[in-house]
């Protein structure tokens, strides 16, 4: 068995939670949280992993009706249990779980966009991950996709364009180009964009920190961006309408703006208000660059 290179104990934040912003970026919050989504993907590897090692296809259906025709457990026991049965299956195998889920968290943050079309072209409500044959075509939603900003020798890897444009000024600071020209001659290395948009200098980086780091801030990018598109909330009454565009609004008040660097049209803003009643706003990623913490209703830190 291989020796262990990082011990779970030793990570700063539990596996867990590093899984979620990778769920978010892949899925969205619904898909993410789809319970029955869920397990069909847990099976799914549970069934590969069995295969992989050689196990017989055929005491499959056995099992599951021996499972079944008994009361179902409680869910938290059952985890452990999985993750125990787990580590023993690797100790038969000569497998190290925790090296080989950090191996593969790292991996499949460079397959984002594949993912991400893989679930596109999945049927909803199939337990499969990929789309059957169907006799009749199923009128597909239009939506329109979002620009992505290319990775620089990142085999087509993409980010989304609006990101790296919230950091526009940081790009030309580094490498002297717009963000158009830099998508043009290829785009930027996961370190050159670790560096951008994190508004620091370029400096050398692990390029799997650097992967990790872009996508969970891509994440979180999304998923506020999702919650400002999540729809009309109840109460909602327009104050005011756009005269070219006909689309109505609602002004909620006047904000401070505070931003580090100039902001891009269209760049997602938190409107934050304070203890003495002024509404402020700041760009998503200075809100959440550490120089504010979450905290409960007693005041305390989250």
């Amino acid at each position: 068995m291989g020796g262990i290179r990082m011990s779970h104990k030793d990570l700063p934040v539990a596996f867990q939670d590093r899984v979620q912003p990778w769920m978010t970026a892949c899925f969205g919050a619904e898909i993410s949280g789809d319970r029955v989504e869920r397990g069909d993907r847990l099976l799914e590897e549970v069934l590969e992993l069995l295969q992989s090692g050689g196990y017989d296809p055929a005491r499959v259906a056995a099992l599951r009706d021996y499972v079944w025709s008994r009361p179902a457990g409680e869910p938290s026991q059952e985890v452990g249990g999985v993750q125990v049965t787990l580590a023993a299956y690797c100790l038969a195998f000569g497998l190290n779980m925790h090296e080989a889920g950090e191996t593969e968290l790292a991996r499949i943050w460079t397959k984002v966009e594949k993912i991400r079309a893989k679930q596109a072209a999945k049927p909803a409500g199939s337990a499969l991950p990929v789309a059957a044959p169907v006799h009749a075509p199923v009128a597909p939603v239009a939506v329109k996709p979002r620009r992505m900003f290319p990775i620089l020798s990142g085999g087509g890897q993409k980010i989304d364009w609006q990101l790296v444009a919230d950091h526009s000024n940081q790009a030309k600071n580094n490498h002297y180009q717009t963000v158009e020209r830099l998508a043009e001659r290829g785009g930027l290395s996961w370190c050159e964009l670790y560096a951008v948009l994190h508004n620091k200098e370029w400096e050398k980086k692990d390029e799997n920190e650097a992967i990790i780091a872009c996508r969970a801030l891509e994440a979180r990018y999304l998923a506020a961006l999702s919650s400002l598109q999540a729809g009309v909330p109840e109460g909602w009454r327009p104050t005011h309408r756009h005269v070219n565009r006909g689309s109505s609004y609602q002004q909620i008040g006047l904000a401070s703006l505070q931003c580090s660097e100039p902001c891009a049209e269209t760049a997602v803003l938190v409107i934050y208000r304070g203890d003495d009643g002024k509404l402020w706003a700041r760009p998503h990623d200075e809100f959440n660059d550490g120089r504010l913490v979450a905290i409960d209703a007693a005041g305390g830190a989250i």
